[in-house]
This record gives structure tokens, sequence and C-alpha cells, in this order.
């Protein structure tokens, strides 16, 4: 019993301290999307559970972490700022095209000087394609990687905290898995890249 405080807030609010589950938040099935927007409608007894802060859900982060949630974000933010080059490329692709009708109606079409041209803004958009490739690539590497690690160490810290219980010697076999060591690991890691 010396950890219970500890653990209670890890454990789902059904378990008892003795380790058998007890029923007193039970939600009713008629009315699930609660007036208040937390699940809590009418004949339902609100679960207790608030959403974490963004420090709090990286209080076991390393230096690693926070280089990997830096580099993340800064490949982020390239993503978000290399698009509207494409706009610029564009208006230049389409400044020579229309002086190119322009010198072809008139009969003067330097061909070798508009295809070089041609070719220049093609390439300017194939660099703009691999700039958003590989910074899209690696801010989503990088935030995927910083969820892994942090669920990693969080599932090892609740597996411990209940390890290190006296009714956990009292459970059968298997009981672990019906506890419930469920973690947001892929809805973190791809919503931080977005």
């Amino acid at each position: 019993m010396r950890n219970w405080k500890k653990l209670s807030k890890v454990l789902p609010s059904g378990l008892a301290a003795n380790g058998k589950a007890h029923d007193s938040h039970k939600v009713s099935v008629d009315d699930r999307s609660g007036a208040d927007g937390n699940g809590a409608g009418a004949g339902e007894v609100p679960l207790g559970y608030k959403s974490a802060s963004f420090k709090e859900m990286l209080r076991y982060a390393t230096s690693f972490d926070y280089f990997l949630l830096t580099l993340g974000v800064i490949a982020a933010t390239i993503n978000g700022i290399i698009p509207p080059l494409s706009t610029l490329i564009f208006r230049d692709l389409t400044d020579t095209l229309m002086s190119g009708h322009a010198h072809y109606i008139a009969g003067n079409l330097d061909v070798e000087d508009f295809t070089s041209r041609i070719l220049t803004h093609c390439f300017h958009y194939f660099l703009v394609g691999s700039a958003i490739f590989a910074s899209n690539f690696a801010s989503f590497t990088c935030f995927f990687t910083l969820c892994e690690r942090q669920v990693h160490r969080i599932r090892r810290k609740f597996f411990f905290a209940v390890l290190n219980q006296v009714w956990c010697v009292v459970r059968e076999v298997g009981w672990i898995k019906r506890v419930g060591c469920r973690t947001p690991s892929g809805s973190t890691g791809t919503k931080w890249g977005l």
C-alpha cells in the first residue's frame, strides 16, 4: 500500500486498492455526447480525466527528445514556408510562356533561350518538391520518434509502478493486459507534424 498514491495517478480509475474492479465510475451508454463536452451528459458520472498539458506530456523527455522536438518544429516550419515559393516559380513560368508566345507571333522566337528558361523553371519546381519531401519526412520522423520514445518511457514507468504494488502478487496471469497499458502513440506523433 505504500505506493498506492503514486500508482493511483497511473492506473485506470476502475481499480480499487485491493486490485478488484469496482463500478463507481460507470458511464451510461444512452447519451455519450455529454452536455458539458467531456462525455458527462444526463445520467452519467464524469470520469475525472483531464487533458494533459504540453509540459506534462514531455515530463520524461531527455535532452535528445528536446533536440528531436526542436528539429521537428524547424522542419515543419520549413515545410510550411516552402510551398508559397511554388507560386513565384509559377509566375515566372507564366511570364516566360507569355513572352515566348508573343515572340512566336512576332516571328522572332529564340527556341534555345525559350527552352533553357522553361527547363530552369522546371528544375526549380523539382527543387521545391524535393525540399517539401525532405522537410516533411524530417518533421514526421522527428515527431514520431519523439512520441515513441515517450510512450516507451511511460510504459516502463507504468509497468514498474504496477509491479511494485502489494496487490500485484495476488492477481492471475495475464491481468496486466486487462489493466490497460494503452497510450496515445500514433495520434500524438502524427498530429504534431501537421
